[in-house]
């Protein structure tokens, strides 16, 4: 059962992202207690913060704050997650993580950020769940 945190309203600093701040609830319940860690896969792999469920809910707070901007490595950092949903299951806020990561993916794809491959990758595969095993299998043939 998630727990309800105290919440604090707080006027964005900019309005430039509307697809993040449908999620900005969401954003705000995230109160960093670092659950999310161990079961995330990218953050396991690269032992990175900012590889992590956590450190992707904070650069996507810090954006939809005005404090940093769309860039490249914000978009690297928003497209190595997987959409395992493993984070959504260790958060006990119950933070949908997974809708932030769609959100700051739809602002960068409406700001050109994403080249036409990981469009096809964002939209088609890692959407739909499902279909990332045989596809990664099939991949992995070629590899």
């Amino acid at each position: 059962m998630p727990l309800e945190p105290k919440f604090v309203y707080r006027e964005p600093l900019t309005d430039e992202y509307p697809q993040i701040a449908r999620f900005s609830d969401e954003i705000i319940r995230c109160i960093k207690c670092g659950l999310c860690r161990a079961v995330c896969p990218t953050l396991i792999e690269t032992v990175s913060e900012s590889q992590g469920a956590r450190g992707r809910v904070s650069l996507v707070e810090a954006v939809f704050d005005g404090r940093l901007r769309l860039s490249d490595v914000f978009a690297d950092r928003i497209s190595g997650c997987i959409n395992c949903k493993a984070c959504i299951e260790a958060c006990p806020s119950g933070v949908r993580v997974d809708d932030i990561v769609l959100a700051a993916r739809a602002e960068l794809v409406s700001r050109g950020r994403f080249s036409f491959f990981k469009r096809l990758i964002l939209r088609g595969l890692l959407k739909r769940g499902r279909l990332l095993p045989p596809v990664g299998k099939a991949a992995s043939l070629f590899q």
